[in-house]
């Protein structure tokens, strides 16, 4: 009787590790698929050159927006409209 059980347990091991597998092996292929989109995005991303700004007017103009929203008249003055 009990050498039925532990072929019993070791089969219901060996189906659960069959399960596992069966699960898992998808799983990796969609992570290599991820992996090859990743390797795409960085390839076409290798020939895209920043721009990088000459001055800093629109640096300037974010920053005296800032100054202006922050004022305590223009918060009372939007609030009471």
């Amino acid at each position: 009787m009990v050498d039925h059980m532990q072929i019993a347990l070791r089969h219901g091991r060996v189906v659960l590790a069959v399960a596992a597998a069966a699960f898992l092996l998808p799983a990796c292929a969609k992570d290599s698929n991820d992996h090859n989109q990743k390797r795409d995005v960085d390839k076409r991303a290798e020939g895209y050159e920043a721009y990088l700004p000459r001055n800093t007017v629109e640096l300037d103009n974010y920053n005296e927006a800032q100054r202006l929203y922050d004022s305590p008249s223009t918060i009372i003055w939007c609030s009471t409209t």
